[in-house]
């Protein structure tokens, strides 16, 4: 600016021309049992970040922000089920974009029922039964808990399994399940293997000529008598 005596002054400002939205990732989807921090990544290459919002778009309850106003934020919910989670970003020129994830809150344990006690004398196949109503099942586990010798399983990562032992004797079986948000529950069954005959001694012999009782021993150490004929 120059006035009428001549004399010159100036000023100068700066202009950041941006009309790129902000290129948005809210962030891995997420099967969890307790809260936890949701890395989003966030840029915008002209004018910069001017604010977050996170929201809850949809899901069976209230999904918590620790901070919802910032890039990342710590997250938790008030019922099982999933969630679809949105971080909206504008940036300083007033360009927006957003970005959406699936949380899967599962705070309950699998309900797992390993299978009736069993009584046998050769391998079999245990019939377990295993529901997990939110975030499905992760991982089977059969185990010996005790008893007198070895139990081999054949299938010990899945939900049923043979079972097979190397020795007479009552056995506790135990099957762990685990979820995919990492709750863990159990059950156990009693096992008795018993491979050996009953000892059966019938009594004497006997010469009478009337009724009678026939005093016979039975004797079976592992499983007990089921039946006599």
């Amino acid at each position: 600016v120059t006035d009428n005596a001549g004399n010159s002054a100036f000023d100068e400002f700066t202009l950041t021309w941006d009309t790129t939205n902000p290129v948005v990732d809210a962030g891995t989807d997420a099967i969890v049992n307790a809260i936890y921090t949701q890395d989003a990544t966030v840029t915008d290459a002209t004018s910069g970040i001017a604010t977050y919002q996170w929201t809850m778009e949809a899901g069976p309850g209230v999904v918590t922000f620790g901070t919802p106003d910032a890039e990342d934020t710590t997250i938790s919910a008030s019922a099982d089920g999933t969630y679809l989670c949105m971080l909206n970003v504008t940036d300083n020129a007033g360009n927006w974009a957003t970005d959406t994830f699936t949380l899967v809150w599962d705070a309950t344990p699998p309900v797992v029922e390993a299978g009736p006690d069993a009584i046998v004398n050769a391998i079999y196949t245990q019939d377990a039964t295993v529901t997990d109503a939110t975030s499905g099942i992760a991982t089977y586990l059969w185990t010996m808990e005790a008893g007198p010798g070895a139990v081999t399983f054949g299938t010990p990562n899945t939900e049923d399994t043979t079972v097979n032992a190397d020795t007479d004797g009552t056995y506790t079986i135990r099957l762990t399940v685990t979820d995919n948000a990492g709750n863990t529950a159990f059950d156990e069954f009693t096992l008795i293997w018993d491979t050996i005959d009953p000892v059966v001694y019938a009594g004497p012999d006997a010469v009478v000529s009337a009724l009678y009782t026939q005093d016979a021993t039975v004797t079976d150490a592992t499983s007990g008598i089921a039946t006599y004929l």
